[in-house]
């Protein structure tokens, strides 16, 4: 990272942004044509004995699932606190932001007991009441996971 005076390394920090946000952003590698395909997803997090998962779910088919099948490495994105703000010192304006980005690998699961699992912890993200998944819930869907490999954080604000 170029801008070191922005980077954030503590792990508590770049987890607690990762709880915030609401929108993560998959890039697939995308064989066939040669460029990535990114996609904007709801997401679970579940943090396992220094192991952090993401967690989708999707259509039973689809491009995605051909991606993954092709190549399960991925990379993502995620911010929150963005603004646009006026900075004094410069005379125009900026963005401040907070966000984090990483890369991992893919994985389609099968299980039936792991599929409502997953699906739980990313309902329970988006939801204050408890909603219970059910066996019907994840058996109409594709979960997969992501295994993340990397991390790093980000934030910019006015000085």
């Amino acid at each position: 990272m170029i801008r070191k005076d922005r980077e954030i390394t503590d792990t508590n920090v770049i987890i607690d942004i990762i709880k915030r946000c609401h929108v993560c952003r998959l890039a697939f590698n995308d064989t066939a044509n040669g460029y990535p395909y990114i996609v904007p997803m709801n997401f679970g997090f579940i943090e396992d004995n220094g192991e952090y998962l993401l967690c989708f779910h999707c259509a039973k088919r689809g491009y995605k699932l051909d991606m993954i099948a092709q190549d399960p490495r991925v990379s993502f994105e995620m911010e929150c606190d963005v603004e646009l703000v006026y900075n004094p010192a410069h005379k125009h304006n900026t963005d401040i932001f907070k966000s984090v980005v990483g890369y991992g690998r893919a994985e389609i699961i099968d299980e039936m007991d792991k599929k409502i699992y997953f699906l739980q912890a990313l309902v329970d993200r988006y939801h204050n009441e408890p909603v219970e998944v059910t066996a019907t819930d994840a058996g109409r869907c594709t979960i997969f996971t992501v295994t993340v490999e990397k991390l790093w954080g980000k934030e910019k604000r006015i000085k």
